[in-house]
């Protein structure tokens, strides 16, 4: 075997040292599929070597062929003396000895050749000048030449064999190709092996969290108590901590911030530290991956000047690695999103994912249009080019992503054009994508896949998109096709559009924190969809009874004596709430309801629809702003009772809902001015399931006795029980504001025990005067003046409930849940005051964020 057939190890232990580490971290990336075997790279050597050459004899070359491969396997197929040279270029250097079976596989190779270049023409038989003669033979009597050694147009009479310099010339320059053509793609695979690695991680966090916390916990603390080092001590306590829950509170700076709040800084954006390692990770694969792992070659016949060569090379590595993120820029915009189930990651963790993964698709995007457009301008070809579809959509493509980038970067513009940036949004993607596979149709469709995945992630979203809206708007009633009905009804006091939609029988059953989208499809502009939160729902029963009646969770404006006499709260809480729009929150909680106390005629209860036998009627509320929300308050105004009945379609449930407070020994909830929308509905739902089994009781309540008096001991502590395990502290600014949610939402559940409460007055007015009652008789809540020391209260519930596991004995450690949904200033101190707490005290706290940041 001769040393020139294979390949040199020195080309291959090359990457840079970055991308080594890289391949450390992704093991199974280090496969060489796709690479050219030593034998196929040799005689496409010979095959490039032999195609500047022109053979006598009737050099036949087919016309509907343009590639330097195709031109020679062609002539190899037709020409003698070419054939001839080709065999016996292939004995010396690809098989390199007298044995027939070395020989054997290079001729299988030369079929193949034949076989798909040469238009069914069939293989020439080995000659006998080189069958019967020997390498060493061939090398002596052949007259060898080199590159360029034969000026252009000269037809050869002879059988000819290219020089040893020429072939390893051919060879390198071969291989250098084809080694750096696999690094594309194969570094388009480890963006994918990338991401599979960050789902199956949270997945195993997931389950962690679920089923090993414990006896892990209960390992690493016997260890520690066995090992009386103190060195290895601090490390195990350490680890102990480093625990997944971490995760959820710390943060680090995660993505450029348009606006300022308290959890950004030097114009950085703070996220959970999971998320942004993931998307900083992937920033440094990405940027490896575009810089490392290049086969350069200084004496390449493909690319004589090594500036062209740098340049190709690198506008092919941006370009495949921008079209590999298509695919998962579309999968983590996409609703219907396995990845938030298997994860446990929200909506807009996603569409952070999806932010960054597009930026760095369209800088790849970049780079690849401007090296290309170099390389066009230095040759000439730039002007011709741009007159061909394929360069000409390119270019376009490449402008429209980068327009697209720049308008979906700024919070201020997604949150203020909202309907502008999701109709451009739609629009110039699609025309990306056609763009693209008018760019890259011309090698063949060989990049088309990575085109046709997004349109299968995009059809497959609006199928399921499109099935949930059928089966939440369309049902059969008395034999005919019946559809949703809605009805809307504005009020000018509260300045809130009160929609009400009877869904079909199908609908699941609505949970705390789910969201629809609305669509209006006979309107102006139908095929937008807006989302709205839950904000309560009714369940119809023909026959309904106390126990079985599922009940509403309204925030529905009432008005009451008090509040009739309170003119100016509905100002008052409308001031709350702008100040908190400040920041902006989650597009499906950025509606919140705004309670009015004014005595409108719309608002003396909620609004039922005259039929009482559709299965579900769900409430939202609405603020009107701009664009939709406002059209459809103008529709209510132009009626005399401000009511209409537009014809609206639902699509979801969406979001998820916490087990809180089941799963947990304690839950606090805590809100900020008009974020106490999130916490009534889990406030409602755990009244609700407390009420039907009115003999339910809590961790630690004695069993119930016969006698009435231990009944009653039994019920009361119960209450107590339930009060300890759900807590609820809630900031805002107006007094008024928390006396009428507390009146008309909180009233049932204080009064039974289920929930205890915190309430306090943040206005400065309010720390002159002294501390009241939120509600007189049973059920009263004192509200505190000032703001919430919400680590002392987390510290006194920790402390409880590490007192209740250590008094019962329990093998696993408390749990508890914080809860939060408020403005990012509240939601820092609360993220300090839990990992604060969780260092200090032996259980276990779980951390929800509600609030939304871009």
């Amino acid at each position: 075997m001769s040393p020139i057939r294979d390949i040199p190890p020195s080309r291959i232990s090359r990457p840079a040292l970055l991308l080594l580490l890289l391949l450390c971290l992704f093991p199974f990336s280090v496969r060489a599929d796709g690479l050219l075997t030593p034998d196929q790279l040799c005689v496409r050597a010979v095959f490039m070597g032999y195609n500047s050459l022109a053979f006598a004899e009737g050099d036949q070359r087919a016309t509907n062929v343009s590639s330097l491969a195709a031109r020679a396997a062609n002539d190899f197929c037709h020409n003698e003396l070419k054939a001839t040279s080709i065999y016996a270029a292939a004995k010396v250097y690809c098989a390199g000895s007298d044995d027939p079976r070395d020989f054997e596989p290079i001729i299988e190779l030369l079929r193949e050749h034949c076989r798909k270049w040469g238009e069914g023409a069939p293989l020439m038989p080995v000659p006998d000048a080189v069958a019967k003669h020997s390498v060493e033979e061939l090398r002596r009597e052949l007259r060898s030449v080199d590159f360029e050694g034969v000026p252009k147009g000269e037809e050869l009479a002879e059988v000819m064999l290219i020089s040893e310099s020429y072939y390893k010339r051919c060879f390198e320059t071969i291989f250098s190709w084809e080694y750096t053509m696999w690094a594309h793609k194969r570094g388009g695979t480890m963006m994918y092996e990338f991401w599979a690695v960050v789902v199956v991680a949270a997945a195993a966090v997931q389950l962690y969290r679920r089923f090993l916390r414990d006896p892990v916990h209960r390992l690493l603390r016997g260890l520690r108590k066995s090992i009386s080092f103190s060195m290895f001590q601090t490390l195990l306590e350490r680890i102990e901590r480093l625990t997944p829950e971490s995760l959820s509170y710390e943060r680090v700076p995660g993505a450029v911030a348009a606006e300022k709040d308290s959890r950004s800084c030097f114009n950085f954006k703070f996220f959970p530290v999971g998320e942004t390692m993931a998307i900083w990770l992937y920033w440094i694969l990405s940027i490896t991956l575009n810089f490392a792992n290049y086969q350069f070659y200084n004496e390449s016949i493909y690319f004589p000047k090594m500036p062209h060569q740098v340049a190709r090379y690198s506008a092919d590595r941006t370009g495949i690695l921008s079209y590999a993120n298509l695919p998962m820029l579309w999968l983590f915009s996409g609703r219907n999103n396995i990845l938030m189930w298997a994860t446990g990651w929200k909506f807009p963790t996603f569409i952070r994912f999806h932010l960054h993964v597009a930026w760095i698709a369209t800088l790849e995007a970049i780079a690849h249009s401007v090296l290309y457009t170099a390389l066009c301008l230095d040759s000439g070809i730039l002007w011709p080019w741009l007159k061909t579809d394929w360069f000409f959509m390119g270019v376009i493509a490449t402008i429209v992503m980068t327009l697209l980038l720049v308008i979906s970067t700024p919070v201020f513009l997604r949150e203020r054009y909202y309907e502008l940036f999701i109709d451009s949004h739609i629009i110039s993607s699609l025309a990306v994508i056609i763009g693209l596979f008018v760019h890259t149709g011309v090698f063949d469709h060989e990049y088309d896949w990575y085109l046709w995945v997004p349109a299968i992630f995009w059809v497959f979203d609006r199928a399921i998109r499109t099935l949930r809206i059928l089966v939440l708007n369309l049902g059969f009633k008395r034999g005919r096709l019946s559809c949703t009905k809605t009805m809307a009804s504005y009020d000018p006091a509260s300045n809130i559009i009160t929609l009400e939609m009877e869904a079909g029988r199908d609908i699941p059953r609505p949970r705390p924190g789910q969201y629809y989208f609305l669509y209006q499809p006979f309107s102006l502009r139908g095929y937008e969809n807006h989302p709205m939160t839950l904000g309560s729902w009714r369940r119809h029963d023909p026959n309904p009874t106390t126990d079985n009646e599922e009940e509403a969770y309204p925030l529905t404006p009432t008005t009451t004596a008090s509040s009739a006499s309170s003119p100016a709260l509905g100002a008052a809480a409308a001031a709350d709430d702008d100040t908190e729009q400040e920041t902006p929150l989650h597009p499906c909680t950025s509606t919140q309801p705004l309670l009015s106390s004014s005595p409108s005629p719309s608002s003396t209860s909620s609004t039922h629809l005259p039929s009482s036998t559709t299965p579900t009627t769900l409430t939202f509320w609405i603020r009107p702003y701009d664009g939709w929300t406002r059209r459809l308050r103008d529709q209510c105004i132009k009626q005399p009772s401000k009511k209409c009945h537009p014809f609206i379609l639902l699509e979801g449930p969406y979001g998820a809902t916490h087990a809180l407070p089941g799963t947990y020994d304690a839950t606090i909830l805590v809100a900020g001015g008009s974020g106490i929308s999130a916490a009534v509905p889990y406030l409602r739902e755990h009244e609700r399931q407390q009420r039907p089994a009115g003999n339910r009781r809590g961790r630690g309540v004695e069993e119930r006795e016969d006698d009435d008096d231990e009944e009653e001991e039994g019920q009361r502590g119960e209450a107590e029980a339930g009060s300890k395990r759900l807590r609820l502290v809630w900031a805002a600014r107006e007094e008024p504001f928390i006396r009428d949610v507390v009146r008309r939402e909180l009233r049932g559940g204080l009064a039974s025990g289920c929930f205890a409460a915190s309430l306090y007055c943040t206005s400065r007015g309010s720390r002159d005067r002294p501390a009241g009652s939120a509600d007189e008789g049973a059920g009263a809540v004192r509200i505190e003046q000032g703001r919430p020391d919400v680590r002392g209260i987390i510290a006194e519930t920790a402390r409880a409930v590490c007192a209740d596991r250590v008094g019962k004995r329990g093998r696993r450690r408390g749990r508890i849940a914080v809860l939060l949904c408020g403005p990012p200033a509240m939601a820092s101190g609360v993220e300090a005051a839990v990992r604060s707490c969780a260092e200090e005290f032996d259980c276990w706290l779980d951390y929800f964020d509600e609030v939304f940041s871009w």
